[in-house]
């Protein structure tokens, strides 16, 4: 169990300095995006040709009462669009746009119905009126950034604005982000499982909302979107956890925070903990798990999360997705050790008692944390097989004809299959059945239950002179007596 553990500990790590890794990929892009798009507007924005554009275009607003439909002006908007629209197809953007002092929009590329707004009266409130706000207020070399919010003009959809003032006119050169390159790096599956995503999450205001949209889960920009790994990377902090969500499942979660300047955003990979844990090799038709069992003579093996939730079993019977620690099998053998375990944080052994979901036939179990920092993340149980018992306990050298040796727990009841007696000696048959009919209730099994061990000749439990050799079998605070009678 202890060298289970490890494996499980093992995996669980790589999986999280794997999404780690792809979380740094992803943080590292976003903000080589953004400096990309800091230095286009700079380079725009010290244009002397945009400088003149502005000029001529704030000029000719002015001069027609803040129209831009007048024939003044949408004569020079023609003289200069070609140029602003081969900035706006080189770089991406959704739109740009040239803003005078008074806070006017004295151009746009394409000429949304916020051309000629003014941004305090028509947008406030508006990521371009944050954005504006900003603006005002900084140095020339400085670039003002609006969070993205729904965007009337722009049929509501999410937008963000960065502005810079203008170096030769005494305005502002704006452009408008879309959110397709940000989803374009976010939601990446370089390196990804099929139930892993990442997302982009963003506050403004005391409010956190998504930044990218999901593809797994729903979730789009704007949504809102909280938890404990979102807080923590929007303070600043980066880790790690295992978490059940509100459908039940268990998932890894690994968060960060997104430095770029103006804004305040998070990183976050979660991915589906069964599926990391329990992948498969490429080209092989059985995981880890299942070949655990099999080879080491198991009935089934259990990842439990410290809520209770068991995330995964290898048989899939009726408690998996149960809730060991509040749910309806928190009485049984496995429900009381797992909440043993998280208490003491140590193993532990549930003896062999009728267990509902393997057909209620008699079920014995041993389970362990997985430790992290004194805290348990998760605990990894194995149901104990029966077969794997009696194949120890029914080996036939030296025994003859008549002799067998047998287990029996401190109810009396068979804890393996007698061998002369399989009918009505067996495990099932002594849980089915009475300790009078189906179990040893006789004078070995007292002394042994008792703490002592010896040899004599008594009646067996079939009523049978016997020479019997008989002693204490004790295993993680559970005693059970060991019967060898001939």
């Amino acid at each position: 169990m202890g060298v289970l553990v490890d494996v499980v500990d093992n995996v669980q790590e790589a999986a999280f300095s794997k999404l780690e890794a792809i979380q740094q990929l992803k943080t590292k892009n976003l903000k080589e995006l953004f400096a990309q798009i800091r230095s286009a507007i700079h380079i725009a924005k010290d244009d002397p040709y945009i400088g003149e554009a502005f000029t001529a275009l704030n000029t000719a607003f002015t001069n027609n009462g803040g129209r831009v439909n007048s024939r003044e002006w949408k004569a020079v908007a023609d003289r200069y669009h070609p140029r602003f629209k081969d900035v706006l197809d080189d770089s991406g953007w959704y739109d740009i746009f040239l803003i005078n002092n008074e806070g006017d929009i004295i151009y746009t590329v394409t000429r949304e119905s916020d051309l000629g707004m003014n941004i305090p009266q028509k947008l406030a409130g508006s990521s371009m009126a944050d954005a504006f706000s900003k603006a005002v207020k900084i140095s020339g070399e400085e670039i003002a950034v609006g969070d993205f919010k729904p965007y009337a003009p722009s049929d509501g959809a999410q937008a963000a604005f960065m502005i810079g003032r203008l170096s030769f006119a005494d305005g502002y050169f704006a452009m408008q982000l879309p959110t397709d390159p940000i989803n374009a790096i976010v939601q990446g599956r370089t390196g990804l499982r099929s139930m892993t995503e990442s997302y982009l999450v963003g506050e403004t205001e005391g409010v956190s909302a998504y930044r990218s949209d999901r593809v797994i889960k729903k979730g789009n920009i704007g949504m809102p979107r909280g938890g404990a790994a979102v807080k923590a990377a929007l303070e600043g902090k980066s880790g790690n956890l295992i978490k059940e969500g509100s459908t039940g499942a268990v998932a890894a979660v690994v968060y960060d925070p997104v430095e770029i300047e103006g804004l305040k955003w998070a990183l976050v990979t979660t991915g589906n903990v069964e599926e990391i844990l329990s992948a498969k090799e490429e080209g092989e038709e059985r995981g880890f798990f299942d070949n655990y069992i099999e080879k080491y003579g198991y009935y089934d093996l259990f990842l439990i999360h410290p809520g209770g939730r068991v995330f995964y079993t290898v048989t899939k019977e009726a408690d998996y997705g149960t809730n060991m620690v509040n749910g309806k099998y928190k009485d049984s053998g496995l429900g009381k050790l797992t909440r043993q375990v998280l208490e003491t944080k140590k193993f532990g052994l549930a003896d062999f008692a009728p267990y509902a979901p393997s057909n209620d036939e008699p079920a014995g179990f041993i389970a362990q944390p997985v430790i992290h920092e004194g805290e348990v993340k998760l605990v990894v149980a194995l149901q104990l097989s029966l077969d794997a018992i009696n194949n120890i306990m029914q080996q036939r050298d030296g025994m003859g004809e008549t002799g067998e040796t047998y287990l029996v727990g401190s109810d009396k009841l068979m804890r393996s299959d007698s061998y002369l007696d399989p009918k009505g000696h067996s495990v099932k048959a002594s849980f089915a059945g009475t300790v009078k009919d189906n179990g040893v209730d006789t004078e070995a099994m007292d002394e042994v239950l008792a703490g002592a061990e010896g040899s004599k000749i008594l009646v067996d439990y079939n009523g049978n002179p016997v020479l019997s050799a008989y002693t204490p079998v004790k295993v993680s605070g559970t005693t059970w007596g060991g019967d060898c009678r001939d």
